[in-house]
């Protein structure tokens, strides 16, 4: 009942705009094969390369595989704005490299590079975790018969197709979603052409945009269910989920592969932070380069915009650890109920395929019925009048559960069950289960899907975006948004660079942490 309240309602707000709209004039094979097209285009680059590069990372003895691991990790956090701002400096006509008149990149070419760089870290990740839940008695059987390299290409990658498969699904349902760069590219999709309809107070046209994506959402909600409910038969065993793989040797191959991969890793990250340093130095005219505007510019950044960069980082936190807890509580309530497995697989699936605008539109709708039915100041204030951060912990609830559920689902199925009957023999209430079992068993993985959460957290605007936040409480994500609308000016890039510092402060000081506290366990 929960579950449908805060999720269901929000969901079906947008359709009462279909029963009592008259249609408009939209593309409907416009939209589809923008979108078809971005998502095709985005796949074919970063799936064979991030699969490429799991493989390096998490199946070689490559030197330094770690710290790439984690830089790996670091760069889920860069916004896609951030990452659009940089590369629109670098393609355009203020850019190091294009010297024509252009305003900015826009178009599909552009547009696919920039969701290749933010897919590639994912599909590492996710991929990876499936090459490390390969059976080992698979690789030694096959190790008898043939060498390292084909058992990796004959035995291994096959094995971890699911995990292939599970990438490719989590980067176009990403891409579905999304509207910052699609719209600062000027590529029309579904999720593009909802939110700028609602923004500019569309009534029929958005009523009609609304049904032309409710189409694609049932398609798409239909094949995501078909695999979660398959999930059990597409994962390993659970004695392979919890073994550790033997690592590939490189022979000759380790110092090569090293250098290659820290050049690869130099020009992916150097060319847009380079951009981003360089345009935001730029003083005089003509134009010249100058370190002290660049540190004054991201100084005084950080200090007039430290409430926004506070609210925002906290806001991130307190929602990754909102939707994990409980996404976590509904993986276990899930374990030994079929029918609410279903249920919730059901609701994952439908939320999940819904773009973020559509999501934000019915978020909207919701609050506005709540404030205008239930006249309480202080519901008033924490869901409009504000400052409250509850809309936008809202917002990301609707986005992120589903994707906090299929990462702790598969963790989860890991808890014996002869150890959960044994303890409600003993007279184990639900809730000595869960603190005593469950969360012993899954706490680091409810840490790993609180740091992945946190970082789309940080760059959510399509359903944050849909006029959810109140007065005195703005993520930075949108403020970034709408000044990227008037162009890439030094406010903006310095704003880009202040953030990119915070990001690169808090890893830094977790990477210490982290080498102190495993030197600390060894000695």
């Amino acid at each position: 009942m929960v579950l449908v309240a805060v999720v269901g309602i929000p969901l079906a707000m947008p359709l009462g705009d279909l029963l009592t709209t008259s249609d408009a004039q939209v593309s409907l094979w416009d939209l589809a094969g923008n979108t078809f097209l971005l998502i095709a285009g985005t796949l074919a680059a970063a799936l064979p390369l991030g699969t490429a590069a799991a493989v390096v990372l998490y199946r070689t003895d490559l030197p330094a595989r770690h710290f790439f691991r984690f830089l790996t990790v670091l760069t889920l956090f860069v916004p896609l704005h951030v990452l659009t701002t940089a590369w629109q400096i670098t393609l355009g006509n203020v850019g190091l490299w294009t010297p024509d008149e252009r305003v900015w990149a826009e178009g599909l070419g552009p547009t696919i590079w920039i969701h290749t760089q933010a897919a590639l870290p994912w599909i590492i990740l996710i991929v990876g975790q499936g090459l490390r839940w390969v059976e080992p008695e698979l690789e030694e059987d096959a190790l008898l018969a043939a060498g390292p390299w084909r058992v990796l290409w004959s035995v291994t990658l096959p094995r971890s197709g699911g995990s292939i498969v599970a990438a490719a699904v989590w980067v176009t349902l990403q891409i579905a979603s999304e509207v910052a760069v699609a719209d600062m590219m000027l590529v029309d999709t579904f999720a593009r052409k909802i939110y700028n309809e609602f923004i500019l107070g569309g009534g029929d046209t958005l009523a009609r945009a609304l049904s032309l994506a409710l189409p694609v959402v049932a398609l798409t909600s239909i094949a995501v269910y078909w695999v979660l409910t398959r999930l059990d038969n597409i994962l390993p065993p659970l004695a392979a989920m919890l073994a550790e793989p033997r690592p590939f040797a490189m022979g000759r191959m380790r110092w090569p592969a090293f250098a290659i991969a820290f050049a690869v890793i130099g020009i992916m990250a150097g060319v847009p932070v380079g951009s981003l340093v360089w345009k935001t130095g730029l003083v005089g005219y003509p134009p010249q380069w100058s370190r002290q505007a660049l540190a004054s510019r991201v100084g005084n950044m950080l200090l007039a915009d430290a409430t926004l960069f506070q609210q925002s980082i906290l806001t991130m936190f307190i929602s990754a650890a909102l939707v994990t807890s409980v996404a976590l509580l509904l993986c276990w309530l899930a374990r030994t109920s079929p029918w609410f497995r279903r249920f919730l697989f059901f609701v994952t699936a439908l939320v999940w395929s819904t773009p973020g605008p559509i999501l934000g539109i019915g978020l909207h709708q919701t609050i506005m019925w709540l404030v205008l039915r239930v006249p309480l100041e202080p519901l008033s204030v924490a869901l409009y009048d504000g400052p409250s951060p509850l809309p936008v912990l809202w917002a990301h609830l609707l986005r992120f559960l589903p994707l906090a559920v299929v990462a702790l689902w598969p963790v989860t199925r890991l808890v014996p069950r002869e150890l959960s009957d044994s303890m409600q023999v003993d007279g184990a209430s639900p809730l000595q289960e869960l603190r005593h079992l469950v969360w012993p068993l899954l706490r680091r993985t409810w840490l790993a899907v609180v740091i992945v959460i946190a970082a789309l957290a940080l760059g959510e605007v399509g359903a944050v975006g849909m006029r959810v936040e109140t007065p005195g409480w703005i993520m930075f994500a949108h403020v970034l948004f709408d000044r990227m609308h008037y162009g890439q000016t030094h406010d903006v890039t310095a704003l880009c660079l202040a953030l990119l510092l915070i990001i690169a402060a808090g890893g830094g000081i977790c990477w210490i942490g982290w080498r102190f506290l495993s030197w600390t366990i060894t000695k």
